[in-house]
């Protein structure tokens, strides 16, 4: 498990990068991609399944190195979940610039 959760973390950050440049350049052009909200939630689930790993581990005796890494991991789930909040109706720039956002909160 240990494995798999060392993998997919730079995975999840450079497809966070890339969500939040594809989001930014949408909020800048006024137009989001229909797609954009999908694999914004779609990522949000990985965040969350990859915390779960990273709470096994826990569990299994194998905590972070450092304690900060609790915060970062709920700070990127909750980012990504609230950019959902947006609502549907809103317009694509404004939902555009709460996904970038997001992802690149989830960066830091």
């Amino acid at each position: 498990m240990r494995d798999l959760h060392a993998l997919a973390a730079p995975v999840l950050l450079a497809l966070l990068a890339l969500l939040g440049l594809v989001a930014g350049a949408a909020a800048i052009l006024r137009r989001a991609p229909p797609w954009l909200d999908l694999v914004r939630g779609v990522l949000a689930v990985v965040l969350v399944a990859e915390s779960a790993i990273g709470l096994a581990l826990v569990a299994g005796g194998s905590g972070p190195g450092e304690s900060l890494h609790w915060l970062y991991a709920a700070v990127a789930v909750v980012a990504l979940v609230l950019a959902g909040a947006v609502p549907a109706d809103a317009p694509a720039r404004q939902r555009a610039a709460g996904v970038a956002a997001a992802a690149l909160l989830a960066l830091v």
